[in-house]
């Protein structure tokens, strides 16, 4: 059974130089592209931390009080993707200070989303053709190999030795050419599920935030705007119709309290003045 596996690992490290070169290329570049996935990986999962930690301990009630708390802890952070996208997300917010209430016009995907938060991991087209540039380099040892095999068969030659060294040479290189093939296709398959499966975690944090952020500043449509200013604008023409009629009622019960008022002056008028005067002048006009 050790024999066995002794045989297989031959089978996977060829003799040739340039099998083993191309192999050892090959792992290169996966250990190149598996570093560069676990970098991109912690900057992503750093990214996302600092905006949760702007919104963290927030509730919607506490939120309309601790905005310009949430404002400042934006301003200060020291991730400028952070600090920009959080100030163009403030723009879109809408503070209601009657019902004490913090609303946003624009969905958090808007501005919270994976290639904003994690364009490295999510958005790099030169990392997504990793695989495929492993899978050429197998596929170009493979025809490598193929080359070099046909090339030392002589099939001019009647020698029975000299024929067996070519079969020999065509079978070295065959066997060189699907190993090359076989680490290209292997190194692929396991990058790419490496890669797509660390993706998929950083897209599932980046919709956590987003639906946390959503949570907290429910979202202001415009037609429920519209909705707000009919309602508004039916009230202040109802407050305006009372307003005129108080008015009128007001200025009716005025104009009665002067014509009352004018009565008793012209009464007080004739009997203090007027009277006095008209006995005299009887008086006088008697004499």
């Amino acid at each position: 059974m050790f024999e066995g596996l002794l045989l297989n690992a031959d089978l996977l490290w060829p003799n040739a130089w340039l099998g083993r070169s191309f192999i050892i290329i090959m792992v290169l570049l996966f250990v190149f592209a598996v570093g560069w996935v676990l970098l991109l990986k912690h900057n992503s999962k750093k990214t996302i931390k600092k905006v949760e930690e702007i919104v963290a301990k927030q509730t919607t009630e506490s939120l309309y009080d601790n905005i310009a708390d949430i404002r400042d802890k934006a301003k200060l952070s020291n991730d400028n993707v952070v600090k920009n996208l959080w100030r163009e997300f403030d723009e879109s917010l809408v503070l209601d200070h009657r019902e004490k209430g913090v609303y946003n016009t624009l969905d958090a995907e808007h501005f919270f989303n994976p290639k904003t938060l994690a364009s490295g991991i999510t958005s790099n087209r030169l990392l997504a053709a990793a695989p495929s540039f492993l899978t050429a380099i197998g596929v170009l040892g493979t025809f490598l190999g193929l080359t070099m095999g046909l090339k030392g068969l002589h099939m001019e030659s009647n020698e029975i030795e000299a024929l067996k060294g070519g079969i020999a040479s065509m079978i070295n290189g065959a066997a060189m050419a699907f190993v090359t093939s076989v680490w290209g296709v292997g190194l692929s398959l396991l990058l790419n599920i490496y890669e797509k499966n660390t993706e998929r975690r950083i897209i599932k944090k980046v919709v956590k935030i987003q639906q946390k952020i959503d949570f907290l500043f429910p979202r202001l449509p415009a037609e429920k705007s519209l909705v707000d200013i009919s309602k508004n604008t039916s009230e202040s023409s109802e407050a305006l119709q009372e307003l005129h009629e108080r008015i009128g009622d007001r200025l009716q019960e005025t104009i009665s309290g002067m014509n009352k008022d004018m009565q008793e002056a012209f009464t007080n008028a004739l009997n203090n003045v007027m009277a006095p005067a008209m006995q005299s002048l009887v008086s006088n006009a008697s004499q």
